[in-house]
């Protein structure tokens, strides 16, 4: 199977009249003309590329222990790891740039030299998600300059958009039936307990006790349908000159992470935003026949065909390589419970 461009437009219904698109820093949400086809017409996001890869990322991490692909992960020895997969900026994130592999940091190590170059194999074998939605290692470390710094684009695209679009009000309101007064101050006691839980509190509403008067915001829209546009092009591979079978491996890990989200019939957004999917997905691949999106057992069988044909040091062999927060991150990390306790003091949160 030749990898080529391959992309869907999944139309869908929504369950609920109103829906809750994806909301800014405002807070807004963004209204504007789309290219439907041939027609414009007036669209919504409800859910925006980087949004719909962190879904897709989720998904297909959890089908780890199945797929058998390599990780890296930061442990920090009290029960939390975190997987490149699951970091903002994969493995050019902060996090693992600044962790420690046999005392040394991870991007000084040859793995990590090789990573933060960007070489295909590395990336295939231990960072595909980079080589799926893309990575920039915009910190340029270890020594290797900014000339040398990888700078992978993204071959998945994908996004939710909402049509015809008409602004509903979101109601907020709460009546407690304790008749405590929400601004009221806090007592000793409640202040304590505020402490104990991590709040930032100054006023028993900030405890979620008291009323909250009935408001409204233009955040909510309801629409005609929604549709997802789906897109995965081969190029970014094609130019790093990555083996056909390991652009083939990533091409089917990209629609398995698609089936992961549609397969079952529905797409959940967040709460209130829930649709069916109209009719079977179909796949569109220039120059050749339409074809509906294959089962995801459909899909790991393929993959592993794939990666048998491709040389032993492409494999993967389901190793995770555990990484060790340096000193200064550790600490950072470990410290912020106690910073957020002083800033809190700080601010009159205790007498």
């Amino acid at each position: 199977m030749k990898a080529k461009p391959t992309r869907a437009s999944i139309l869908l219904e929504p369950l609920m009249p109103v829906v809750r698109p994806a909301v800014f820093e405002g807070p807004k949400i963004v209204i504007e003309k789309r290219y439907i086809g041939n027609e414009l017409k007036d669209a919504v996001l409800l859910d925006s590329i980087a949004s719909m890869a962190n879904r897709m990322e989720e998904a297909l991490h959890a089908q780890r222990d199945r797929l058998g692909f390599n990780d890296i992960a930061v442990d920090f020895g009290n029960g939390e790891r975190y997987s490149q997969w699951r970091l903002p900026h994969r493995v050019y994130d902060a996090a693992v740039r600044d962790s420690m592999h046999n005392g040394k940091f991870f991007f000084e190590t040859d793995l990590g030299k090789q990573l933060a170059r960007g070489e295909p194999q590395s990336l295939f074998q231990w960072a595909p998600n980079v080589l799926l939605f893309g990575g920039w290692n915009s910190h340029a470390q270890s020594g290797i300059g900014a000339r040398f710094a990888a700078r992978v684009e993204r071959a998945v695209v994908a996004e939710v958009v909402g049509l015809d679009p008409k602004t509903a009000s979101r109601p907020g309101s709460r009546r407690d039936p304790l008749g405590v007064p929400g601004d009221a101050a806090l007592p000793e006691g409640m202040r304590e307990r505020a402490e104990q839980i991590g709040k930032e509190s100054k006023k028993l509403s900030d405890l979620g006790y008291g009323n909250i008067p009935p408001t409204l915001q233009e955040l909510d829209v309801s629409i005609s349908e929604a549709r997802l546009h789906f897109l995965v092009t081969p190029l970014p591979w094609i130019q790093r000159r990555l083996p056909q079978e390991a652009q083939e491996v990533l091409l089917l890990l990209a629609l398995l992470g698609l089936t992961l989200l549609v397969g079952d019939g529905y797409l959940h957004l967040r709460s209130g935003t829930t649709f069916r999917v109209k009719g079977p997905v179909r796949l569109e691949v220039p120059g050749e026949e339409g074809m509906e999106l294959p089962e995801p057992d459909q899909l790991v069988s393929r993959m592993g065909e794939a990666l048998g044909k491709l040389p032993e040091g492409w494999r993967w062999k389901g190793e995770e390589l555990v990484l060790e927060p340096s000193p200064a991150l550790r600490e950072l990390v470990e410290g912020q419970e106690e910073l957020r306790r002083e800033a809190r003091r700080g601010r009159g949160g205790k007498a």
